[in-house]
């Protein structure tokens, strides 16, 4: 019975190990200077159910015997879900302990078994799982050999979705994957399009232009899209892996490519130059809503996908190759700005497509192509600052050229509008002074002020003025002797004669009526001797008439004045052709004096006499019978005292 149980015990072991020797084995003989694939001897094993365990697969022989190189992804891949094992063995043959990472492609779970003697070790990755804990955020595992030493791995994978890396498995040395350098340069990368990020944003809100908005919608794209390989947006969004799962599936298949076809549409603003290239990117959005049922319902193709953003990517190079020979000059930016871009993408659309890992090279390439395209972004808003800022410059210049243009039109105007308004105030005032003149014509000087001041002129009582009559002799048979023009034109120069002389005696003219003239010395200003002032006025008067009978003999008249002292009363009455006029017995009583008198002479009443006595030689003439007056005291001035003339001479010449 003893001798049974070892010889069953034998027969397991000597199985086992028989299985265990018929695992492919992949040599590695040497320190590995690049990526090697190990998809072609992996071996799989086909779990539709999930239900497998290794324990189950290594105390089964017949499931050990049913691993084969030879079964495909797509066959495996059923009602939305495949589940699988693979394994393979890693043997080192060199000299040298080496250090290789072993890569197990993209799942949903991968459950990673190493066997090493009678020792297991199980790491667990997938894209959903949480950041924290998976073992390495791109499925790898630390590989350490000592020469001649192998060891066996078993991975379990298990998807909802179809990942066409799932079967892939890869080995490389530390010394070819620089996966934290390349770290390095992705946080490089990412910090420097944040930076990018932060200026077109700040910019679109100090300049509010469009421009720089839609300069940050490839960079939030690529930010996104590199932070969701590099795991960074796992971490960020500290999400659990189902929603990173879906959110993946939709976001680094679809958001860059958006990000790229709305800036590109509207920075070469491609509905107005190829219409038909617009018009088939409105087709995106139903593409991606058709694929986020396609996840919903476990029906995601990302081959499809990528073949189709492959299609748009070369659509979009094509129609800007085509605009940029038409010499559209944003197309050709938009060349410079997307053919880093369409190089690493390119090779990375190529690798998914033809089920090739996504390793470093391509990674770099893309990131270098992010980070020199953002350069490129950021010249762009550089250049739309720089010009925005020499725009600006350029208006205010023209500004200021045009507000100096202005201020010497506005000058010259002003000079204009001031000469205007000069000669403006010229002719007012020679208006004013002409209105003024005809006024103080009218009214005494006083009594035109006070009536421009007030609008009316108060009637006053003056106590002692002297009031000159003249009257000329015969004026009705002068009238018969000359022509009506010569008759007014003799008057109006006799008249001009009297004006003048009152006017240099100090008087003041009141009117004339017909042929009289009456004027007054006292008002409306009070003064001294104003019986004298009227006295010489009187005397030059004759003088000028008896020197101009004389000249002109019948084609004159004779005068004769009469003068009286006494209190008047002076003012305006009436509203229309208003005049300045003086009332009271004085005036009746020098009208009287006038009638009185004799061609030739100045007649004076008593009154006036007792004024002027000593100052003029008077010839009394006795008692004489006055209209309406009764008898009354008269006297002749013949001429002024020579005493008096002999002291104003002195006067003058001193």
């Amino acid at each position: 019975m003893k001798q049974l149980s070892a010889i069953v015990f034998l027969m397991l072991f000597f199985s086992q190990a028989q299985a265990q020797d018929s695992v492919a084995t992949f040599v590695i003989e040497q320190d590995l200077n690049s990526r090697h694939s190990l998809t072609d001897i992996t071996e799989r094993l086909y779990d539709p159910g999930g239900n497998l365990t290794l324990e189950q697969i290594l105390a089964d022989s017949s499931l050990q015997s049913r691993f084969s190189k030879t079964v495909v992804v797509d066959s495996m891949y059923q009602n939305g879900r495949y589940k699988f094992w693979s394994r393979i063995r890693i043997s080192n043959q060199s000299e040298k302990t080496l250090q290789s990472y072993l890569n197990f492609g993209f799942a949903d779970t991968l459950d990673i078994y190493e066997i090493n003697n009678d020792k297991i070790t199980h790491w667990q990755t997938g894209r959903s799982l949480d950041y924290h804990d998976k073992y390495n955020h791109n499925n790898s595992i630390l590989l350490t050999l000592a020469p001649g030493q192998s060891k066996l791995f078993y991975c379990r994978h298990s998807s909802d979705l179809f990942y066409p890396s799932g079967l892939i498995l890869s080995v490389y040395t530390e010394n070819v994957l620089r996966w934290n350098k390349l770290m390095y340069f992705s946080l490089f990368v990412d910090g420097f399009q944040i930076v990018m990020l932060i200026l077109g944003f700040m910019l679109f809100f100090i300049f509010k232009d469009r421009h720089y908005l839609l300069c940050t919608i490839p960079l939030v794209g690529f930010l996104l899209w590199f932070s969701d390989i590099n795991g960074e947006l796992h971490l960020l969004l500290n999400s659990p892996g189902p929603f990173i799962k879906y959110f993946n599936a939709i976001f680094t298949s679809w958001f860059m490519p958006v990000c790229i076809v709305i800036f590109y549409s509207s920075y070469v603003r491609l509905k107005k130059k190829m219409p038909w290239v617009y018009y088939t990117y409105l087709l995106l959005p139903g593409l991606i809503v058709i694929a986020v049922v396609g996840l919903i319902q476990n029906r995601w193709y990302p081959d499809i996908s990528n073949f189709i953003i492959l299609l748009l990517t070369v659509i979009t190079f094509f129609s800007a190759v085509y605009m940029s020979f038409k010499g559209e000059k944003r197309a050709r930016v938009w060349l410079l700005f997307t053919f880093p871009l369409i190089i690493g993408g390119g090779i990375h659309l190529i690798r998914l497509i033809t089920n090739l890992q996504m390793d470093i090279s391509s990674v770099f390439l893309m990131q270098s192509g992010a980070l020199i395209s953002s350069t490129i972004l950021g010249y762009l808003m550089y250049g739309r600052v720089n010009g925005t800022i020499r725009e600006n410059f350029r208006v205010v210049k023209a500004n200021e050229k045009l507000v100096r243009e202005q201020n010497v039109n506005l000058e010259k105007k002003v000079a204009e509008r001031t000469l205007q308004l000069e000669e403006q105030a010229r002719q007012l005032d020679l208006e004013k002074q002409k209105s003024d003149s005809i006024l103080l014509n009218i009214l005494p000087e006083e009594v035109a002020e006070e009536l421009k001041e007030t609008g009316r002129s108060q009637a006053r009582l003056f106590e002692n003025v002297t009031v000159l009559f003249t009257d000329f002799v015969d004026f009705t048979k002068a009238g018969e002797r000359l022509t009506p023009q010569e008759l007014v034109s003799e008057l109006h120069n006799c008249f001009k004669a009297f004006d003048e002389i009152i006017q240099k005696q100090g008087l003041e003219k009141i009117k004339t009526v017909g042929d009289a003239y009456i004027a007054v010395a006292g008002l409306p200003v009070p003064v001294k001797g104003h019986a004298a002032r009227v006295a010489k006025a009187a005397l030059e008067i004759r003088d000028f008439m008896v020197a101009r009978q004389k000249l002109l003999k019948d084609n004159t008249f004779q005068v004769r004045l009469g003068i009286h002292s006494g209190p008047v009363v002076a003012g305006i009455v009436g509203v229309k052709k208003f005049a300045y006029d003086i009332w009271g017995d004085t005036v009746n009583t020098a009208a009287r004096m006038e009638q009185c008198s004799e061609a030739g002479e100045v007649n004076i009443s008593e009154t006036t006499y007792g004024f002027i006595k000593g100052q003029f030689e008077c010839t009394c003439r006795g008692v004489i019978a006055a209209k309406n007056k009764g008898k009354m005291q008269m006297y002749f001035v013949k001429r002024e005292n020579q005493a008096n003339v002999l002291k104003a001479i002195t006067k003058e010449v001193i």
